[in-house]
Formats: structure tokens, C-alpha cells, sequence
């Protein structure tokens, strides 16, 4: 009888191994295409520029996602994808209108998305989102440093858009500056930006998290001036003000962005960013103006960017959607 229930023990541990972690809603390390297709639409990505890439060292296995001069906007055949815009940037918000290529276009799309709509989780839950990457220069092209603006390469947006089609949140490489936006109104704010350690301790730190101010904020809205602006709902604690620019460079090393996501209302809305497992900051009560409730969150990575004429590769080493922090980044250490 021992050995039989010993055996029916050893049966279930080889059983529970073979299950995914409780709580893990998806998580894709780009080991085979085969198995990213079973997760992402690729409608608005061009196979010709995806490669699945291994190699002897770690990260063995990644997505090659490449944008260059002949990309193009690449809309599903949706009328509602088509009508998608990039708003102004913050790291260039004096330019006038976009360059326009051969062919009329002056947005390039490289993104993939949820195929599966159940995962496109509701404005009231809150989730983990974590990002292992890298972001290279491409066909002999240096990454640029002047002259690339609006350059999305991980967005949040709501399935139902208010007047504002922006991302409510976004992770952003304008000019080669990794940095992280979100919307209040028509109030773009830019709440963490690199270069910098995520490791270092700069100045004088907080025990516990202070409110600080964005690094800098702009209005948002089509056919308007890009003025400066303040956020009439946003509220931002960090441990220190510095520790808003002090994400790493993801052009020199990998780098994993992990970012806990509830996007209920002005009442509910809670984003928080880590830097490989570093908290970072925390901002609450964002909300973009006449937005339906209850919704749903799509997420997108890859490139969105206004048309420039050079060639970059982001890396994509794993992206993990959970409830439960741990199922998707061990590193991080909450706030107290």
C-alpha cells in the first residue's frame, strides 16, 4: 500500500510539473514561430522582416522584429486599425507634419497583438506585463539620435477609444531615449526616461515613496500646439525624483521592463514601472477624457513610428501577462 501511494505521489508531481505556473496568462519566450504564432496576430507585422533568432549564449532564443526605409502601416484590412494615430512626441515637440515616403505613407508598423481577444485583459483587473529586450541599428545604420520621433515599441490602449487614440501608456525610444508616457486628459506626461543605471542610487532617497513631479508634459491633441500642460488627475510617488531618469539603455545591454497595469478610471487607474526589477515610479488617477467603462486593455509591442529613413532591430527575448508578479519577473521588489 506505501509503495502504491508513493507511486501515485511520484504520478501527480510529473503531472503538476508538466502544468503552466497558477496565474500565468501567457508567456512567450520566441522559441519556435510556430508557438508565437498560436498567441500573437501577426496581421499588422511583415514576415519578411521577423526572425526567430538562437544563439549559443543567453537570451538562446529571440524574435528579431526589424523596421526600415521600405516599411509601411499595416492596418489588419480594419478600418478601426487604419484610423490609429501617433500623437506628438515629447522628445521633439516642434516639428511640423511627417516625413512622406515614395508611396504616400508616413508611418511604419512592425507590432504584433494578442490573437485571442480573452486576452485582452478588463480596465478593472490589475496585471503584470514584463519585457526582456534590445533595440540594435540594422543594415549598417547607427541607431538615430536626432530626427526619430514617435517611436513606439510597447503601447496600452483601450479597446473602446475616447476622443484621445493615443496610448494610455507607452513605452517609447524617440531619438534613441527610452522612455515611458501617460495620457491625463490630453496631458502627455513622460514619467521615466534613460540613460542611466537602474542600480545606482542617485542623491538623497526616501524610505517610503514621495510624490514627485513627471519629467515633462505636453498637450496631446490633434491639429494643436504641443504646449506644456498640466496633468489634472495624475499623481506620481517615487523614492526620489532622480529615479525617474534612471532607466538603463536598452542599445547597450538587455533590459527587462516590467509594469504592473490597471487602467479603471480616475477613481482606479494604477501603472507602476520597474527597470530590471527596480521600482521606478508609481502613477495613479490618469485618465483619458470620455473613455467608455467597463473596457478592455490591448497590448501591442514591435515598432510604431513616424517614417525614418534608417533600419533597427528591437529583440524580443520573452513577454509574460500575469496576475501574479512572480510568474513573470522574480526580480522585482515591491514598494513599501
Amino acid at each position: 500500500m506505501g509503495a502504491l501511494f508513493r507511486l501515485l505521489g511520484f504520478s501527480l508531481l510529473i503531472v503538476a510539473a508538466s502544468l503552466p505556473a497558477a496565474g500565468t496568462e501567457r508567456k512567450d519566450d520566441f522559441d519556435s514561430e510556430a508557438a508565437s504564432r498560436a498567441i500573437w496576430d501577426f496581421c499588422q507585422a511583415d514576415p519578411k522582416k521577423l526572425e526567430f533568432d538562437h544563439a549559443p549564449e543567453a537570451p538562446d532564443s529571440f524574435l528579431r522584429n526589424r523596421i526600415n526605409p521600405s516599411s509601411t502601416d499595416l492596418s489588419c484590412g480594419d478600418p478601426a486599425f487604419a484610423m490609429e494615430r501617433l500623437g506628438p512626441s515629447l522628445i521633439d515637440p516642434f516639428a511640423v507634419g511627417r516625413a512622406v515616403d515614395a508611396n504616400g505613407g508616413s508611418i511604419q508598423r512592425n507590432e504584433l497583438r494578442f490573437k485571442d481577444r480573452n486576452d485582452w485583459h478588463k480596465d478593472n483587473e490589475s496585471n503584470w506585463y514584463s519585457i526582456n529586450f534590445k533595440i540594435v541599428g540594422a543594415e549598417g545604420n547607427a541607431l538615430p539620435t536626432v530626427g526619430s520621433k514617435r517611436w513606439v515599441n510597447a503601447q496600452w490602449k483601450y479597446e473602446k477609444l475616447g476622443p484621445n487614440d493615443s496610448p494610455f501608456l507607452a513605452q517609447r525610444f524617440d531619438n534613441g531615449v527610452l522612455h515611458v508616457t501617460v495620457e491625463d486628459g490630453f496631458c502627455r506626461c513622460m514619467i521615466a526616461k534613460s540613460p542611466g543605471d537602474p542600480s545606482k542610487i542617485a542623491g538623497k532617497r526616501n524610505a517610503t515613496l514621495i510624490p514627485i513631479a513627471p519629467l515633462e508634459c505636453l498637450n496631446n491633441k490633434m491639429n494643436e500646439p504641443a504646449d506644456p500642460c498640466v496633468p489634472q488627475n495624475l499623481k506620481l510617488t517615487a523614492y526620489a525624483q532622480d529615479d525617474l531618469s534612471s532607466l538603463p539603455d536598452p542599445s547597450k545591454q538587455w533590459v527587462r521592463m516590467t509594469y504592473l497595469v490597471k487602467a479603471g478610471g480616475v477613481r482606479e487607474s494604477v501603472f507602476e514601472i520597474y527597470a530590471n526589477g527596480r521600482f521606478i515610479v508609481r502613477a495613479e488617477h490618469a485618465y483619458q477624457e470620455k473613455v467608455e467603462f467597463p473596457n478592455r486593455i490591448k497590448f501591442k509591442f514591435g515598432h510604431y513610428r513616424d517614417k525614418v529613413r534608417t533600419s533597427a532591430d528591437i529583440l524580443v527575448d520573452q513577454i509574460c501577462v500575469s496576475r501574479n508578479v512572480g510568474n513573470c519577473d522574480r526580480s522585482v521588489v515591491l514598494p513599501k
